[in-house]
């Protein structure tokens, strides 16, 4: 198994480059403030991990109405 497209595994790895740069400058990544903060019962917490799951459940269905 591969990419279709060199460009999508272009996209493929600048995403993750990004993904890198942004657990640096946040001190952290998502999954881990997510499972620690709200085992801490951090009131962050609380309202970043449904953020994240709405952000990432618009940005599949924009992905999959694009591809159709």
């Amino acid at each position: 198994m591969g990419f279709e497209r060199p460009v999508d595994m272009l996209c493929h790895a600048l995403g993750g480059a990004m993904m890198g740069i942004g657990g640096v400058l946040a001190l952290g990544c998502t999954i881990g403030n997510g499972l620690t903060g709200v085992a801490s019962l951090a009131p962050a917490s609380f309202i970043a991990v449904p953020a994240m799951v709405l952000a990432a459940a618009a940005t599949m269905k924009w992905r999959w109405r694009r591809q159709a």
